[in-house]
């Protein structure tokens, strides 16, 4: 199995065989939650009569709200949550109501509380075009944290993956998406806490990536007061230009039938060349391409012209147009009449994803944004994307140009607000709130350097206060938000039941340390699970662990972190510092496999 490999089916499955493996071996030195996380002097404890109440209470309280649930659900009770089954991993309060924002728009939310709280409340974000309220991730939350915690629809029900339609004819629904329902849930959701636990919110965190982290630097820059804390994971929030950029990429770039069509099979083989030149470049044989951005293959390797590379041959080459179109992708894209930027390229190690770009069609959540939102059409038309001649917007041939100058008209006009690239977040940092912000370096989906775009932009903006406020880090061999060879798992998105749930190996942790103690995370501490066979038998001979060896057939996991991790027998590969931009993790000698051998610097 080729080192680009990615794993074997979600995040789910990866917890579920870690929780097998836990029933067959049990831990090491496992703390629990409540030790970590959970403050004594913040607890608060509910029955379950204070739930069925809110049903007739809440309505005198905030207006506009229809409640269709207020129900104790109790641990290990199975229950439907709007269509998704779920197990209830504690005791809690279960709220779900319809908020009506306009006459033609109303959003859902759920709120779940738990009868042991910890004072704290965290809202969860949505990625691609929401649609959907996040029950299950919501459900692990409650249960790992002891937070109250809420998710909405963002005010549609979005029966097919990325469809944009929700906005069509509907500007109320469009805000809504782009900031209303966060904002409204994140209101209403404190004062329904209030009155379920006679107790206010101590603090207020958001957590979530992609969608959700345009959702989180919006709520930062928009309503500074809604929260104290907030985790934004690669933010997909220059949304004019990454959606052009999606476009172009697969629509304008490498359409079906085009010469220089450059296929998956072709991604991946380029994927093991760039690591085989770069793997090294950080003295360790690892398959983690560290600060790719200071990586430069030579793509002659794979060039039909001068095949040097033991992964390609006569049947697999590119010929000199599918060279032009992945040297173009791997290039920042520019305005062809003022050469400046509009989106910048991927990285190498992106390419176990770029196969996506080999489609013909482009990401499903842009069509929906330049017809609906940009442009306003009332009517759809099905565009035909196979073919010689890409079809883009409401069936429309488009050309490069046209494509530009629609960028330039989603900048002039950011329909209903969508965008987040405002560099002024004077007020959350004025009221001491902190953000950390992560994007993976791997991402073949919204290039790393979309994330440095911002960052740089708000810190040149903000000046001292992002340094007191704001941590950035960028993740070697992540993906999109989860997946990836690397140290992919430390506590974002629904990863947050793998390791101890503290400020090191859990980002939520380290949000909630920053902003309740001011301990500043210098770094946070990511692990490797071997869930892929790959995976572990490269990972295990590359260097083992302490003598144990993590490989299939390995004698154990060693003593690595003085028993602090959450290690299960032959599941963990290693663990790695990840560390605040543009410091990066040095190896120093030693075990490989812990982060005790790296320093950032």
């Amino acid at each position: 199995m080729d080192q680009l490999t990615q794993y074997k089916g979600s995040r789910l499955i990866m917890r579920s065989l870690l929780r097998l493996a836990v029933l067959s071996v049990g831990l090491l030195s496992v703390p629990s939650a409540s030790a970590v996380m959970r403050s004594p002097s913040l607890l608060h404890s509910r029955d379950g009569s204070a739930c069925s109440n809110l049903s007739t209470s809440i309505t005198s309280i905030l207006s506009n709200i229809t409640i269709y649930v207020s129900e104790d659900v109790t641990a290990n009770q199975t229950f439907d949550a709007l269509g998704t089954n779920l197990t209830a991993t504690t005791d809690y309060c279960r709220f779900g109501a319809n908020v009506t924002t306009s006459d033609v728009s109303r959003f859902t939310f759920e709120l779940y509380m738990p009868h042991e709280w910890d004072g704290r409340f965290l809202m969860n974000g949505n990625g691609g075009d929401a649609g959907s309220v996040q029950v299950s991730e919501m459900n692990t939350l409650v249960g790992a944290y002891g937070v109250a915690t809420a998710s909405t629809d963002t005010g549609h029900d979005m029966t097919a993956a990325n469809d944009g339609s929700f906005a069509r004819n509907n500007t109320e629904s469009a805000i809504d998406f782009a900031y209303r329902s966060v904002h409204l849930t994140t209101v209403y959701s404190k004062a329904i806490i209030a009155e379920y636990y006679n107790q206010s919110v101590s603090h207020s965190y958001f957590s979530s990536c992609s969608g959700g982290g345009r959702m989180a630097w919006k709520g930062v820059q928009m309503f500074p007061e809604d929260w104290d804390g907030v985790i934004a994971g690669d933010p997909a929030q220059w949304t004019p230009h990454l959606d052009g950029h999606q476009y172009w990429r697969n629509v304008m770039l490498n359409y079906y039938g085009a010469p220089g069509y450059v296929t998956a099979d072709q991604f991946t083989a380029i994927g093991k060349e760039v690591y085989r030149q770069c793997d090294q470049d950080d003295g360790l044989l690892d398959y983690i391409i560290t600060e790719p951005a200071r990586c430069h293959p030579d793509y002659s390797a794979f060039s039909c012209t001068n095949t040097t590379s033991p992964f390609f041959n006569s049947t697999n080459c590119l010929n000199d147009l599918q060279m032009e179109t992945f040297i173009t992708l791997y290039s920042d894209w520019h305005f062809s009449d003022t050469g400046e930027r509009i989106f910048p390229a991927y990285l190498p190690g992106t390419e176990a994803q770029m196969g996506q770009a080999a489609g013909g069609s482009p990401f499903g959540v842009t069509g929906g944004y330049f017809d609906y939102q940009v442009l306003n059409y009332t009517e759809y038309i099905e565009p035909a994307w196979s073919g010689n001649a890409p079809i883009l917007i409401n069936g429309t041939n488009v050309t490069l140009a046209q494509l530009e100058s629609l960028i330039r008209l989603a900048d002039d006009i950011n329909p209903q607000s969508n965008t987040a690239m405002d560099p002024d977040v004077s007020g959350f940092f004025n009221r001491n709130g902190k953000v950390i912000h992560y994007h993976g370096a791997a991402n073949g989906n919204i290039p790393t350097g979309s994330s440095l775009v911002y960052r740089d932009r708000m810190i040149s903006k903000m000046g001292d206060a992002a340094a007191e406020s704001y941590r950035y880090y960028q993740v070697d061999g992540l993906h999109h938000c989860g997946g990836g060879v690397g140290p992919v798992n430390f506590g974002q998105q629904d990863a947050n039941t793998l390791y101890p749930l503290d400020a090191k190996y859990d980002i939520f942790g380290a949000i909630v340390a920053w902003v309740e103690n001011g301990t500043v995370p210098d770094y946070l501490i990511g692990a490797m699970y071997n869930v892929d066979d790959y995976v572990g038998t490269a990972l295990g001979t590359a260097g083992g662990f302490g003598g144990g060896g993590a490989g299939p057939g390995g004698g154990g996991v060693g003593g690595i972190g003085g028993g602090e991790e959450v290690v299960v027998a032959n599941t963990l590969n290693f663990t790695r510092k990840i560390c605040p931009y543009p410091l990066t993790a040095r190896y120093t000698g030693g075990d490989w496999s812990t982060y005790e051998s790296f320093v950032c610097n």
